[in-house]
């Protein structure tokens, strides 16, 4: 997964998260699939109602690279357990490493 950070000076930090990181928590059925069409080579994924991950930085924004295809579907997405709004992941023609989510906000220490 790729994730892109900004800082209120206006450095940009950008980190391929691995799913295997400890900074990721998973709650739920969660597998993994390796295809050279993902960034890093895996993508984590669940096809469970309910499932979750939790990851925690430290910045002021965030944005979620991921896939949009056509067996995916709603995502909602968190900030420190305050609803940031829905992502339709369903896109009939698959394509990777697009945008799923920004957020902006203080700078701090947050949970994804």
């Amino acid at each position: 997964m790729l994730l892109v950070f900004s800082f209120p000076s206006g450095n940009v930090f950008a980190a391929v998260v691995s799913v295997q990181e400890s900074s990721f928590s998973y709650s739920g059925s969660w597998s993994v699939d390796s295809s050279g069409v993902y960034n890093g080579g895996t993508a984590e994924y669940s096809n469970t109602t309910g499932d979750y991950f939790t990851y925690t930085f430290t910045g002021n924004s965030v944005t979620v690279y991921g896939n949009k295809q056509s067996n995916q579907g709603i995502s909602e997405w968190f900030i420190d357990g305050v609803s940031q709004g829905t992502v339709d992941g369903y896109q009939s023609a698959s394509s990777y490493q697009q945008v799923l989510f920004t957020w902006s906000g203080s700078l701090g220490s947050h949970v994804v």
